[in-house]
């Protein structure tokens, strides 16, 4: 009992002092993962945000640079060589283009040039459904494609169309369509340095990967761009901490990613959470310490009461307990003391009492076995009376006659009843005649009791007729309401025999 006490208080303590501070450490160590986290991913947006930057800056400088040629002076109605020369000089001028086509308002190829040389005029051809043409000179603005990459080469490109305005006319009469060069700035966006293993990739908006430092991983596909910011797998595979930021390039944009491995990224949080694990865990050590001492000092009194109350028990009430403290403990062994020596003393008096007690129990037994004697007695004087209050008497050879003498209770009413029917049906009377003279008094529940039995008795075959009804009887009869109308009365006993042995003769 000792032990289940120490160690429930023990367990109550505990729980009291370390489970609020688990969970203060615990919500602190997850808002302090959160916080980490989320400064994680500002620092990697932020870096995103600046390669976004550069990219912007690039295909601005780009596009800039295709509306150029398409503005140099007369360049609009020159000949075909003139413009194929044209083209040829800006392909090599900055290195940004790869392809450069020239078409007029029908969208048919008039000048073409790329890295390899000039297109020949017959292999020029038209583009009159490519998107590039169609929507550049519908709305009059540059066009962006998709990023892709060469099937070639595989460097990333941009497909960028500019419209051919004519001056005179303010109208678009032609659009030229450049293949923007990317691997120059995408290598300098990918080496973009945060923390010792965070990378820069570029995917376009369908998970393609167009740009990363692996040139292995280019061309895989991701799949973790409608998952947003946060933990996912990269592309090795492993966990790690993954930012998404947008460059809207017309209906096909690209996505900066900030990839670097939650080990890295988290590791303020860890060592954050590892302190207050450390904490905690010395906390407990503390706490338990503290516990233990301050449940022994508890229950070693009460296992020391306990010990003496089972002696108590076993009947030796010699047991005296020292008071150890000033406190509700050392006022509950003085009163454990003073109870075991109010229990010696009480115990003298109870034998003593029950001395006496056994005395009077013999007594008690001697009258109690006279009393059940006569009580025997009683009873069997009652069934002798009861019988003879109720006789049946059979005259003649199938008349009965039944005299009630004395109170009728519902307990002689049933048992008239009872003597009545059996009589019935042993003797196989054909006439029962009931004396009530006897009967001083009858309320409705004994005459209705006594109309009972005659009807039962009609059942069983046998007439049945009430005899002796006396005028103050006849009164209450009639007071009660109790109708006899249909049953035979006779006004003495003589009367109704002779009646009866006449009828019946």
């Amino acid at each position: 009992m000792s032990q289940s006490i120490r160690t429930t208080w023990l367990t109550l303590l505990l729980s009291l002092s370390l489970v609020p501070l688990l969970i203060v450490g615990s919500i602190f160590s997850w808002n302090t993962y959160l916080r980490e986290q989320e400064h994680a991913l500002e620092f990697q947006r932020t870096v995103a945000g600046q390669a976004v930057v550069q990219l912007t800056t690039f295909i601005d400088t780009a596009a800039s640079e295709a509306r150029l040629i398409v503005q140099t002076p007369n360049f609009i109605g020159a000949t075909m060589a003139r413009q194929e020369d044209v083209l040829t000089q800006a392909l090599f001028y900055r290195n940004i283009f790869d392809d450069l086509a020239l078409l007029n308002a029908n969208g048919q190829e008039i000048a073409r040039a790329s890295r390899l040389g000039v297109v020949p005029p017959e292999q020029l051809r038209s583009r009159a459904n490519d998107d590039a043409f169609l929507k550049t000179l519908q709305q009059n603005k540059p066009w962006y494609g998709a990023v892709y990459l060469s099937p070639v080469t595989k460097e990333p490109l941009l497909p960028l169309a500019v419209p051919v305005v004519d001056s005179g006319v303010g109208k678009p009469v032609g659009v030229l369509i450049v293949q923007v060069r990317l691997r120059q700035i995408f290598d300098t966006v990918v080496n973009i340095q945060f923390g010792e293993k965070g990378a820069v990739e570029i995917v376009t908006n369908n998970g393609l990967m167009v740009a990363n430092r692996d040139p292995q991983m280019l061309g895989i596909t991701i799949s973790h761009l409608a998952a947003g910011d946060g933990i996912h797998p990269g592309v090795t595979g492993d966990s790690a901490l993954i930012t998404h930021t947008p460059l809207i390039l017309g209906d096909n944009p690209i996505v900066v990613v900030g990839e670097i491995p939650v080990g890295e990224a988290l590791a303020p949080a860890y060592s954050q959470i590892a302190t207050i694990g450390a904490l905690l865990l010395v906390s407990a050590v503390v706490a338990a310490i503290i516990g233990v001492i301050a449940v022994r000092r508890i229950t070693d009194p009460i296992q020391s009461l306990a010990v003496a109350s089972r002696l108590i028990s076993a009947g030796d009430l010699t047991q005296h307990i020292n008071v150890t403290a000033r406190n509700e403990i050392g006022s509950l062994q003085s009163e454990f003391n003073q109870m075991a020596q109010s229990l010696s003393v009480q115990r003298e008096s109870i034998a003593a009492r029950n001395t006496e007690l056994q005395s009077a129990l013999a007594e008690v037994r001697d009258r109690s076995a006279a009393q059940a004697l006569l009580i025997s007695e009683n009873a069997r004087q009652r069934e002798v009376i009861n019988e003879l209050s109720i006789p049946v008497l059979p005259v003649g050879a199938s008349t009965l006659v039944m005299p009630l003498i004395g109170a009728l209770n519902p307990e002689r009413l049933l048992d008239f009843e009872d003597r009545a029917l059996h009589a019935i049906e042993q003797t196989h009377a054909k006439r029962l005649l009931i004396d009530i003279t006897g009967v001083a008094v009858i309320d409705s529940e004994i005459a209705q009791g006594i109309i009972n039995v005659m009807h039962a008795a009609r059942l069983l075959g046998c007439s049945a007729a009430l005899v002796g009804i006396r005028p103050e009887v006849a009164q209450s009869l009639v007071g009660l309401g109790v109708d006899l109308g249909n049953l035979l009365t006779f006004k003495d006993l003589r009367t109704a025999l002779d009646r009866t042995l006449v009828v019946h003769a």
